[in-house]
């Protein structure tokens, strides 16, 4: 949704009416980042079917620009147009090192060319607005959906239902 934000092809403050509910992008982006809303999800999904930039839909957009960035992996295919559902594993994919790229952009980088792609495309971190990454990165601040894959975190953890002490012990993270 940033991508197209910042080609102006939506306005992130715009209303949007998805099976009766109306709510601007802002907030049905940031029910699904945050909270992982399924239904605010299915509908930026639509939305991107429905938004169309340079003769083609926002998914189509999107899933190009990520192409042509090298993010080869990081893709959004199957998907319905007319309910913007039918994502699952497989059609929603990412490597790790992709995701590890996209983190350097969303970092911001240290300026300059963070990678170059096989096509000889240098990457750099404005490939979205600084306001783009910005609201990101207030969305996410906080939502700590990596403490759950962070095994350090669980060291010493004990279970509500026992009060017994479960893997890990506390050593080398």
């Amino acid at each position: 949704l940033v991508f197209l934000s910042d080609h102006g092809a939506i306005d992130l403050s715009s209303d949007y009416t998805f099976s009766g509910t109306t709510k601007s992008i802002q907030t049905w982006s940031a029910e699904m980042i945050q909270y992982s809303n399924n239904t605010s999800a299915q509908a930026m999904i639509k939305l991107l079917h429905e938004v169309e930039y340079e003769g083609q839909s926002g998914i189509d957009f999107l899933n190009d620009e990520l192409q042509r960035l090298g993010l080869t992996t990081l893709q959004l295919q199957g998907t319905s147009s007319s309910t913007g559902g039918n994502w699952s594993n497989g059609g929603v994919t990412m490597t790790a090192f992709d995701i590890a790229r996209l983190d350097l952009v969303l970092d911001g980088g240290n300026g300059g060319v963070l990678w170059t792609t096989d096509k000889g495309v240098d990457v750099s971190a404005d490939v979205i607005s600084t306001e783009g990454r910005n609201w990101l990165m207030t969305l996410w601040q906080g939502t700590a959906f990596h403490w759950m894959l962070d095994t350090g975190n669980f060291c010493d953890w004990t279970t509500p239902y026992t009060g017994e002490r479960q893997y890990p012990a506390r050593g080398i993270p």
